[in-house]
């Protein structure tokens, strides 16, 4: 896994005219980034750009070290990678959150170019996934910050961040990133656009009903009734309804239980309580990447009828 800080931009579709914010020093001096293009699909392609510093004593662009990747010496780009693009936001510019990633991605030691775009980093279009602004809520703590201070890591100066020995860390990054990729709705064409049904339906989210509303940026979302959250769980007493088990108790003696749509909102389906089922994080899980999820569905609704019917 590599983490690349770049500037922020809605959409990195290469549009010279799409608006950036950035603490690189280059890029507020010359009011542009190389990372434009980075999400602009080329022949069923993406190519991203993250600044390297210059060789000493001269302007030869830098190399990305490889052997951090686990690539040896003579190797001249290594494959299989995730890549996390990152940047800070520029209503809390001192805040930097995940915005993207690549996966299966290829990262070149050495600058290359395609059809006049700079890049060190390529992957197929349907492995890159980019974050709609609003939805950007994944933090990345500056090492120096008070939250990095407090978590004991976090990324420096460099653009290239390795997150060395963070095995914890890069875990909780890869359920994150799991957990949007399960909600993909693919689309014609070379963008993709994301869809509802988040693997931890715990965010305050708009006033919903049976035909939820979408949202749509470069991605498209299907706001929850935070109201229906809340009443699952408290129907629940903390005890996931599929198995009974009582949720792992809280700092503030509360249980820990999560709600989950039996049907998802990305399958049309109503965010109501009729619809909403509360489970401990391991049926969850297994609710969204089991392969027994099939049946598991049938058994929620069956033990759904059961609740509410009592």
């Amino acid at each position: 896994m590599l983490f690349a800080h770049i500037s922020w931009m809605p959409e990195y579709s290469g549009d010279p005219g799409e608006p950036l914010f950035s603490t690189h020093g280059w890029v507020v001096g010359k009011g542009d980034a190389h990372e434009r293009a980075n999400f602009k699909a080329i022949r069923g392609r993406v190519y991203g750009y993250v600044p390297v510093r210059e060789k000493l004593r001269s302007k030869i662009p830098g190399n990305i070290n490889l052997e951090k990747l686990g690539a040896d010496k003579a190797s001249t780009s290594v494959s299989g990678v995730t890549v996390i693009w990152f940047a800070n936001n520029p209503d809390r510019q001192a805040e930097a959150y995940i915005v993207g990633w690549y996966r299966n991605a290829t990262v070149y030691r050495e600058l290359r170019y395609i059809d006049d775009i700079e890049y060190r980093i390529e992957c197929r279009a349907d492995d890159a996934i980019l974050v709609a602004e609003g939805m950007r809520d994944f933090r990345i703590p500056h090492v120096r910050s008070l939250a990095g201070q407090a978590a004991g890591y976090g990324y420096g100066q460099s653009s290239l961040w390795y997150a060395e020995g963070l095995d914890g860390f890069k875990a909780d990054v890869a359920l994150y990133i799991d957990s949007v990729e399960h909600n993909l709705v693919r689309v014609a064409g070379e963008k993709s656009q994301s869809g509802g049904d988040a693997i931890n339906d715990l965010d305050d989210m708009p006033i919903g009903n049976a035909s939820p509303q979408k949202l749509t940026g470069t991605a498209t979302f299907f706001p929850r009734d935070s109201r229906v959250r809340q009443a699952v769980v408290a129907r629940s007493k903390g005890f996931c309804e599929y198995c009974g088990e009582l949720g792992f108790e809280r700092l503030d003696g509360s249980h820990f239980i999560e709600a989950h749509h039996i049907i998802s909102l990305a399958e049309q389906g109503p965010d109501t309580m009729a619809n909403v089922i509360a489970l401990c994080p391991n049926h969850h899980r297994q609710a969204h990447f089991g392969r027994n999820k099939q049946q598991l569905e049938a058994a929620f609704l069956t033990k759904l009828s059961e609740i509410q019917g009592a």
